[in-house]
């Protein structure tokens, strides 16, 4: 049995192409406030060349750190679900690597704003 990625993710599309693409936390590179950014893009491509009815969606997970100028990218996956946990994996190599930028995008806006976020 294969894992589960553990975050909620959210759809959303590019903005210049309009195909999907994934993040969670408000992390999406070209809106975040947090400087760890994160996103899954697609590419719907053949699998196999000679076979045209092979067109499938192929994903990558993307790991941005802003302020390193930085990024690393997951292999590419044939199933949402596998990138999703490859990706997450990767975002956890961040965090350790950099504990202070791992905060969630929601709280650096609030806090950019002015505001305080109560629990």
């Amino acid at each position: 049995m294969s894992e589960k990625p553990t975050k909620k993710w959210i759809k959303g599309c590019d903005p210049f192409d309009g195909t999907p693409r994934y993040t969670f936390e408000g992390r999406d590179p070209s809106f975040t406030y947090s400087s760890i950014a994160v996103v899954i893009t697609t590419e719907r491509r053949r699998k196999y060349q000679w076979d045209p009815k092979s067109c499938r969606n192929f994903y990558t997970g993307t790991v941005y750190h802003m302020d390193e100028e930085t990024f690393d990218r997951t292999d590419e996956c044939e199933h949402l679900k596998d990138c999703k946990v490859a990706t997450e994996k990767l975002f956890a190599q961040y965090c350790e690597l950099s504990p202070d930028d791992a905060e969630i995008g929601e709280e650096l806006l609030g806090r950019a704003f002015g505001f305080e976020q109560t629990m």
